[in-house]
């Protein structure tokens, strides 16, 4: 099976590919998805068959504890920020079967992004809290910062986390997970959602 992550919003947001357990940088857009896992608020996640992209079929559902609001894969496990219920994981080796596996309580989870073994979480007025998921069955989490505005989106990469904000673009290094640090700042109005590639 193969991951890969991609984010789209109608009713529910269909944020990573799953097939199982790579993440989409690292193989090419052209290589073949088997399967889709879609947050569905009130109403969970969904995992979906893609490999015939002209009949997509429902093969598995889970509901959770709270609001779906978004998710990302990495390594069989399905990551959902799920709001005052915070950060849920979900074993996702069964696509037909998906199961939780871990949850930590953060309060206004409503992002998350997942990179080489921490989970950076856009958490509303909390700003951004990270967690180590190096065990999904035992997150912990391991620093946080205030940014000064409401967290919507994130993105990690090359040690900097990429914060989408009410208030701009707010760019954290996160070299130490354990104390992240403010570097840079956009002033743009109402970002929603980040995506960072080849230095955009």
């Amino acid at each position: 099976m193969k991951v890969a992550m991609n984010s789209i919003v109608v009713f529910i947001v269909i944020v990573l590919i799953a097939g199982c357990c790579s993440n989409f940088d690292n193989f090419p857009e052209s290589t073949p998805l088997d399967y889709i896992v879609a947050s569905g608020g009130p109403d969970g996640i969904y995992v979906v068959d893609v490999s015939d992209p002209h009949n997509p079929v429902q093969v598995g559902q889970l509901n959770i504890e709270g609001y779906a609001h978004g998710v990302h894969t990495e390594n069989d496990y399905a990551y959902i920020a799920a709001g005052d219920s915070g950060l849920i994981i979900v074993d996702v080796s069964n696509p037909s079967s998906p199961v939780e596996a871990g949850r930590l309580d953060v309060y206004g989870a409503l992002n998350v992004y997942v990179d080489s073994g921490y989970a950076y979480i856009a958490a509303g007025d909390n700003g951004l809290i990270i967690v180590n998921v190096s065990d999904p069955h035992n997150p912990m989490q391991m620093g946080q910062l205030n940014i000064g505005g409401y967290a919507h989106g994130v993105h990690a990469e090359n040690d900097y986390a990429y914060i989408a904000a009410d208030n701009g673009l707010v760019i954290v290094d996160v070299s130490d997970p354990s104390s992240p640090v403010e570097v840079g700042r956009l002033d743009v109005y109402g970002a929603l959602n980040v995506y960072v590639d080849s230095g955009y």
